[in-house]
């Protein structure tokens, strides 16, 4: 079957025998023929020990290869030395693909000045092809022309969205953090502070001096957040020019230098997995600890969707959180009536694939902050339960957004909401009567009876 549909991508996969065999297959394919030129045996070695390789596969089959030096770091250029599809699979938009979808987006194509590579000159369509894709002429040689494309180092990969509000002890620690990130890509910091009383504001100021092409701050004069405006949604998403977007609050911070190129590369070799997450330790007044937040596991794997749907917030901590930016309009949308868009966020990306897990601490995650939402969504008091279910709206605008496809399992966590709203203790009786007949907790009775000790239990200690 050679369809676009069973094609899959990915980068330097390919073993000597796999390109071997593409390449033997492909000679005749050739302007000239490739082992008029060189020795295919030789040349597949050379590729596989010295190039990047940007492939195209159906099954078990190479059908499309582009192979690239990048070994002068002082020309800062790739040299394309082999651009090929087998000829069942010409015509089929392949070698379009690999180029736009696979090769320019690639992390470390994007710190390069520029990519160059050679066409002979009557070879009429693979020029053709190349200007397409934004190639142009310049030099040409007794019977090939070089051609080059230049590759734009000025767009971030990453925006890095923070929001702040009266963070003064902690926002140098977290800008450092963004700071001192080992990326072979450009990223900026896009910060909003929510019109802080504490001098919040004048710190990032001298951070945007510092640093005026990276930190880029919105500066309140009236608090927004009171005013029931979801803030990275409209303030930071909107305005992120980054093909990703990286997630950390002002009262947070990340520790790993290679966190965010950790991620991106994943992300980058996992075309079809839209977000990426890691544990965080956890900072108690003057103790940091490992106490399983976000841990799934030594190893890293897919979280498939109905696990984030059912475990909700608990998937991925917020400053784990890296997803590609796209589809934000509708993300905004869901999330901006909402007090904490956190766990719609991490549930939203992850569909339809699941969210990539690493197994890797990386960041802190400060519990009892001042200025912490979490410290005003958990407040017990008489809206609590208010707000919760105002929250939990967002699992209902996903499900329609995804034309209930997980139905049942968007049922399912709001069950265990409700649940765990129980366990608090903060609910009077008749809130709890209504959540039984609102989310059918009757439906799972052991699940209700532990929740009905919890609450016994805690509302002794609350």
């Amino acid at each position: 079957m050679n369809t676009l549909e069973s094609v899959i991508y990915s980068i330097n996969k390919s073993t000597q025998e796999d390109l071997e065999k593409h390449l033997l297959n492909c000679d005749r394919d050739f302007f000239i023929p490739l082992s008029e030129k060189v020795d295919i045996i030789r040349y597949s070695h050379k590729i596989r020990n010295n190039s990047i390789t940007f492939e195209a596969w159906d099954g078990s089959i190479l059908v499309g290869l582009i192979a690239c030096y990048a070994n002068d770091p002082v020309k800062n250029d790739i040299f394309i030395t082999n651009v090929s599809v087998l000829s069942d699979y010409r015509n089929k938009g392949i070698a379009k693909h690999l180029f736009n979808e696979i090769l320019f987006q690639n992390t470390t194509i994007q710190t390069l000045k520029t990519i160059t590579l050679k066409a002979y000159k009557y070879d009429v369509s693979t020029i053709k092809l190349y200007k397409s894709l934004h190639f142009v002429k310049v030099q040409e040689e007794e019977d090939q022309i070089i051609m080059q494309r230049k590759v734009s180092k000025d767009e971030p990969l990453v925006s890095i969205c923070c929001i702040t509000y009266n963070h003064i002890n902690y926002i140098h620690q977290c800008l450092d953090s963004f700071l001192i990130q080992q990326t072979v890509f450009p990223f900026e910091i896009l910060i909003h502070d929510d019109a802080s009383t504490d001098g919040t504001a004048d710190i990032i100021h001298e951070y945007e001096i510092k640093y005026p092409d990276i930190v880029k701050p919105i500066y309140q004069a009236e608090n927004q957040y009171s005013k029931g405006v979801s803030i990275s949604a409209t303030f930071n998403w909107s305005r992120a020019k980054g093909k990703y977007i990286a997630m950390c609050e002002g009262d947070d911070y990340w520790t790993d230098p290679l966190k965010l190129q950790k991620q991106i590369n994943i992300l980058e070799q996992n075309p079809t997995i839209n977000i990426c997450s890691h544990p965080s330790m956890r900072l108690y007044g003057n103790k940091i600890k490992k106490d399983g937040y976000g841990f799934w596991g030594e190893e890293g794997r897919i979280i498939p969707v109905k696990e984030v749907i059912a475990n909700y917030a608990s998937t991925a901590p917020l400053q784990s959180i890296v997803f590609r930016n796209q589809n934000i309009q509708d993300i905004i949308a869901i999330t901006k009536n909402l007090l904490g868009g956190h766990s719609s966020l991490q549930i939203f990306y992850s569909i339809p694939n699941g969210i990539y897990y690493l197994p890797d601490y990386m960041s802190v995650y400060r519990v009892g902050s001042s200025s912490s939402i979490s410290k005003v969504l958990f407040k017990n008091d008489k809206t609590y339960l208010d707000r919760q279910k105002q929250n939990w709206k967002g699992l209902d605008l996903i499900n329609e957004y995804t034309n209930y496809s997980f139905d049942k399992d968007f049922r399912k966590s709001k069950q265990l909401r409700a649940l765990g709203a129980i366990n608090t203790g903060y609910l009077k009786p008749y809130q709890i009567v209504s959540l039984i007949k609102e989310y059918k907790l009757y439906s799972v009775p052991w699940q209700l009876f532990n929740s009905l000790r919890l609450n016994l239990k805690n509302k002794k200690i609350n």
